[in-house]
């Protein structure tokens, strides 16, 4: 991979706000998953979070030509939370937008519930869309991946790509809870898992990208593109907060992770990111390559964008 590095980016401001939550919503948008319509037009999908900190799903517009000016912002959410007793009865938080060959549009969402005995579970749920992502319809009522012999706490995050005849999910696999003072502190990696046809998945076991320093405990949100000369993830990962890291791989299944940060928080104090960086999600735009984020308190000051640089 002798000459192959990952690009590098430039911030070019915040793409919404705290302002710009929905109508009876009281914090975040957090999660962004940008989407290019078939007629061009770019979309983020996003969480926030009501009274109750339960998580819902939105739609915004932002201007493919200027991604930091923001057209407007869907009121109502795209999904309900599901019924008592459901995965995502607590919460549906967008993760990836995928147009699937048939022409539909799959969304793949993390799905939140809450446990008796530790903070939270997570699975990974879908739904599908038959008007080019306007509104969306779950398939089927129950999670399309959850915890499984590989995966023995819970999964999240998921990010798709087709591969060939089939697709790869790569995403967050819980795979420790640990005492912390009075709560608990929860440990994930990276995994993947494939599909013929998109909607179910295999996991196969495999960890694609690992912990680096010691003191690291989550690694989260993996986007994935294919540049010239090999693939490239970037993901979130936490030491005493998060940061965007990036890794390396000339086949999209074997990884080597970057030391050095992909982008840090911003030097400039009061920056809506000069904290963190989080929840990465990276586009191609009319050319460009776009990276929307969240910043400081996992999305509660709103999402950034950065444009990678030749």
């Amino acid at each position: 991979m002798a000459g192959f590095s990952a690009p590098a980016w430039r911030r070019l401001g915040l793409a919404a706000g705290p302002q710009d939550i929905p109508a009876g919503m009281t914090s975040h948008l957090q999660c962004p998953v940008p989407f290019l319509d078939s007629s061009g037009r770019l979309f983020l999908f996003f969480t926030a979070r009501d009274a109750a900190n339960r998580s819902h799903p939105f739609r915004l517009e932002l201007d493919p030509e200027k991604p930091t000016r923001l057209l407007r912002v869907d009121q109502a959410p795209l999904l309900d939370l599901g019924g008592p007793g459901h995965f995502d009865s607590c919460g549906v938080m967008p993760s990836c937008a995928f147009t699937l060959p048939d022409g539909r549009v799959a969304l793949y969402y993390i799905g939140w519930n809450v446990p008796n005995d530790v903070p939270f579970h997570n699975s990974i749920g879908v739904a599908l869309s038959e008007d080019g992502g306007r509104s969306f319809n779950r398939p089927f009522r129950g999670p399309l991946l959850d915890r499984n012999p590989h995966d023995p706490l819970f999964v999240s995050t998921p990010h798709v790509r087709q591969e060939g005849d089939g697709f790869r999910m790569w995403y967050l696999s819980g795979v420790a809870w640990e005492r912390e003072g009075e709560g608990f502190r929860s440990y994930y990696n990276i995994r993947s898992a494939h599909s013929p046809d998109g909607l179910f998945f295999t996991p196969t076991g495999e960890i694609a990208v690992d912990y680096l320093a010691p003191d690291e405990c989550a690694l989260a949100s993996p986007t994935v593109a294919q540049l010239e000369g090999g693939w490239v993830m970037w993901f979130s990962a936490r030491r005493d907060r998060y940061r965007i890291m990036s890794a390396l791989s000339e086949d999209g299944r074997t990884w080597r992770r970057d030391p050095k940060p992909a982008l840090e928080p911003a030097a400039l104090p009061g920056a809506f990111d000069d904290e963190q960086t989080a929840y990465p999600a990276v586009c191609e735009v009319y050319g460009r390559l776009l990276m929307f984020y969240n910043g400081n308190q996992f999305g509660r000051t709103g999402i950034g964008v950065a444009e990678a640089q030749s």
